[in-house]
């Protein structure tokens, strides 16, 4: 595991001037933004909280593409773990299929494993262990052709599924 130190977009320092100009005080953001000239420190530095509340709340591009980033791979190595600890070589592999799907489906950025079950007995095998039930999925003239076991782990979706008959309760 590597220790990560990330440092704040909007640092402060505080600029100080009593002795040569007499101007005071003002506070200093890493971005460039400033506070206007005050006899205290404490003042430019409540004047500068609020620029910094206001721009933490507003994450920009990199910051929204950071954050889902490390989300998904928060989410990847729940699920290596997951399959490390869970699965059998007896049960079907999981391919990737997809990655950063934006379906109806699934509308979240993400992952997605599809899980092909040769038959309904591996795919209710396959759901037990995921630890959903099975679902059937209709068509447009509400028959039933597949039968699925999905379970979500964050933003990476395993999904199961089987043609042909019901699944046995």
């Amino acid at each position: 595991m590597t220790d990560t130190t990330i440092e704040p977009a909007h640092r402060i320092r505080i600029e100080t001037d009593h002795h040569v100009w007499g101007l005071g005080c003002r506070a200093i953001c890493s971005c460039g933004w400033g506070t206007h000239w005050t006899q205290k420190a404490d003042d430019a530095l409540r004047t500068c909280g609020d620029h910094v509340n206001a721009a933490a709340n507003r994450p920009d591009a990199l910051d929204q593409a950071m954050t889902t980033m490390l989300d998904l791979q928060d989410d990847l190595a729940e699920v290596v773990m997951w399959l490390a600890d869970n699965w059998s070589a007896d049960l079907p592999s999981p391919a990737v299929v997809s990655c950063g799907c934006d379906d109806a489906a699934y509308p979240r950025a993400g992952v997605r494993l599809l899980l092909h079950c040769p038959n309904v007995d591996v795919l209710a095998r396959a759901a037990e262990r995921l630890g959903v039930p099975v679902t059937p999925s209709t068509d447009s003239a509400r028959e039933v052709r597949v039968y699925r076991a999905v379970r979500d782990f964050g933003r990476v979706r395993i999904d199961a599924y089987s043609e042909g008959p019901e699944v046995a309760a």
